[in-house]
């Protein structure tokens, strides 16, 4: 007699369904699209750029199968004309006129060129701190009809360091689905890179850390060192704003070994610690990482956080004349900046300066320009510090220069191999370059 048992049927196994992208935010407080353009460049070529950039994203919310005719006709020979009448920048010419071409055949065009002559503009933008044109068109070259992950993180890197941060959080979001759908794990961790840098901006310690850790350890998973460097650098900086002491200690030596000799953020990293060691009081380490970086930086913003550190760790050795000096440079580097990223955590570092070396003019002097660029950037954590260093003027109290209260004894001889180790690895590293 057969046996009437049935076999039991294996779960049908479905295929995984795809993640829909949501659409990203693609304006700021742009009273028009492309305004921020015409406010970093004027005249005839400011209307080059913004007319190239509206024509890319006219035809990249397009239908394919309906760009044909979309401009009106003999608009690629006017703009041939004035491409040739107008002074641009010879790195500019050849992806301008692939724009220009554009207009001439949209039904027809190469979205891939379309693409690279974007990143090419944008990248000539970003080189001339021109940030609003250069989030313009690297945006533009992600709505081009590519789903790369790598541009949509450079979309989200750039609208976070102009403090546009709903902006950034979409599309850093985006960057990492397209890379876990995509497979391109560098661009997934750095995303979330990105989140984590804008989450501390912002004041978020704990959205921060869980951000850094999903990307060491997706970096680490997938062998991508660089990343594994970056996401430790930027936990060490989360352990330092907590005060957990020991925790920042132990992740700065993981994070020198994860960059290695002749990183390029190597130079950033070694000044944080730098600072973290003046917060312990470890001013010797710190000078020696400190006099070691001033080779390593070109740009005023860069140069002046240097000095103002090193102002700092001057004052603590009771070392004035160091202290005035570098204090003095660092004010006239960053005097009349505008609201950029960095520049209120720049007078954060001269007021912390002065707060060390009693000199309480220069201290409220810093603390009400990092308050008012703090304001125009929401930098609620950078603000309140201002805020701090002024309510303490106000009440003319004094601070002590010594050792932080939890620092461990076992830190400092630490410092002092670390310090060395920093000094050794500057040594191989060319120019620091973002």
């Amino acid at each position: 007699m057969k046996s009437t048992q049935t076999k039991s049927k294996s779960p049908s196994r479905r295929a995984p369904r795809p993640v829909r992208v949501p659409p990203p935010l693609t304006r700021g407080e742009e009273k028009f699209e492309g305004a921020s353009v015409l406010t970093e460049f004027d005249g005839e070529f400011g209307i080059l750029l913004w007319q190239s950039l509206r024509n890319v994203m006219l035809w990249s919310a397009t239908d394919p199968a309906r760009r044909k005719g979309l401009f009106s006709p003999g608009a690629d020979e006017r703009r041939r004309v004035k491409l040739l009448s107008t002074e641009v920048d010879d790195a500019l010419r050849a992806p301008l006129a692939v724009i220009a071409r554009l207009l001439a055949d949209p039904a027809g065009a190469d979205r891939r060129r379309v693409t690279t002559a974007c990143l090419k503009i944008a990248e000539w933008a970003e080189n001339r701190d021109s940030l609003a044109t250069a989030l313009a068109f690297t945006q533009a070259a992600a709505l081009s009809g590519t789903n790369d992950a790598r541009i949509s993180y450079s979309v989200g890197r750039l609208a976070r360091k102009r403090a546009e941060y709903p902006r950034a959080e979409t599309w850093f979001r985006r960057a990492i689905l397209l890379g876990r759908q995509g497979g391109d794990w560098e661009s997934y961790a750095l995303a979330f890179v990105g989140l984590g840098n804008l989450y501390a901006q912002r004041g978020n310690l704990t959205a921060a850390q869980k951000s850094q850790l999903r990307a060491y350890r997706a970096a680490k998973r997938k062998g991508l060192r660089n990343v594994q460097g970056l996401a430790l650098h930027d936990l060490f900086t989360v352990a330092v704003k907590r005060n957990q002491t020991r925790e920042a200690e132990e992740l700065a030596a993981s994070a020198l070994r994860a960059y290695g000799v002749g990183h390029p953020r190597l130079p950033f990293f070694a000044h944080d610690v730098a600072v973290f060691w003046i917060n312990q009081g470890f001013y010797g380490p710190a000078l020696t990482v400190l006099s070691a970086l001033q080779p390593h930086f070109q740009k005023p913003t860069e140069q002046a956080l240097v000095l103002a550190n090193i102002a700092r760790a001057a004052a603590g050795a009771n070392d004035m004349y160091r202290y005035k000096e570098a204090w003095q440079a660092a004010s006239s580097l960053v005097a009349n900046t505008e609201a950029t990223e960095g520049v209120a955590s720049i007078y954060i570092a001269l007021a912390n300066s002065a707060e060390a070396a009693g000199e309480w003019d220069d201290r409220a002097t810093a603390a009400k320009h990092a308050v008012r660029l703090a304001n125009a950037r929401d930098e609620a954590g950078i603000k309140a510090m201002a805020e701090a260093h002024l309510e303490d003027v106000s009440k003319g109290l004094r601070s002590t220069t010594e050792p932080a209260p939890d620092s461990e004894p076992w830190i400092a001889g630490h410092a002092d191999v670390l310090a060395d180790s920093f000094a050794k690895s500057l040594q191989v590293v060319g120019v620091a370059a973002r």
